[in-house]
This record gives C-alpha cells, sequence and structure tokens, in this order.
C-alpha cells in the first residue's frame, strides 16, 4: 500500500514537472518602459499574447488621454488607465492597424505622438 502511493505521488510529481503551463506573465527590458505580455481573447475566441507597456505613470496615462482627447476620441482626462480609456485605446489601435486590443501597446505610444504632433502641425497652419 505505501508502496504504491508513493509510486503515485512520484507519478504525479514527474507529469506536474512536464506540464505545460503558460505563464500568467512575462517580462522583458525594452529600454525606456518596462514591457510585458497580455492575455486577450478576441471576439471570436482566439486568444492572443500581447505586448504592453508596463508601469505607466498617472502622468503618462493623463498625456495619452489628451493626446486621444485631441484627436477626436470620446475619452475623459483622469489619469487613470479606466475602461473608457481601454475602450479608446482599442479603437485608435484597431483604426492603426494594430489589433484591436484595449493596451498601450509600444507601437500605440509611437503611433499617437505621431498623429497628435501630425494634427497639431495642421491646425496650427
Amino acid at each position: 500500500m505505501k508502496r504504491s502511493v508513493l509510486v503515485f505521488f512520484i507519478m504525479l510529481f514527474m507529469s506536474a514537472m512536464h506540464a505545460q503551463t503558460l505563464p500568467a506573465l512575462k517580462e522583458k527590458n525594452t529600454g525606456k518602459n518596462t514591457a510585458m505580455f497580455c492575455h486577450y481573447v478576441d471576439e471570436n475566441g482566439k486568444e492572443h499574447w500581447v505586448e504592453t507597456v508596463k508601469n505607466l505613470s498617472n502622468k503618462q496615462i493623463s498625456k495619452i488621454q489628451k493626446q486621444l482627447l485631441f484627436l477626436d476620441y470620446t475619452i475623459v482626462e483622469t489619469g487613470v488607465l479606466d475602461v473608457q480609456t481601454k475602450r479608446e485605446l482599442a479603437l485608435f489601435n484597431k483604426e492603426n492597424g494594430l489589433g484591436n486590443y484595449p493596451y498601450v501597446l509600444p507601437e500605440t505610444q509611437s503611433v499617437l505622438k505621431a498623429k497628435y504632433k501630425e494634427k497639431k502641425k495642421a491646425v496650427k497652419k
């Protein structure tokens, strides 16, 4: 009896060691900010791992909200990555070919900055 229980637990432990687990969070250093990969399931049920910018300050989020507002997105500047901000980020990302992700992607920051500068320059003329 004791031997069979021991063998069972050894087998259980061995199978657990070889199990395929998908980590909830993977991080990498991208220099300026730290990026992380978030799990996202799209409207078709397809799963994606999306690289996002991690550790955005309230000031950075306010800046993103201000840029989105200037680009005629429906958003209130709160400094918080809230539901309305995620909704507008998903819309911005989708409209700019970055996917329908409610996150700040590294590409989101650069495209948003370029669009903001472009419109600001056009308004000044």
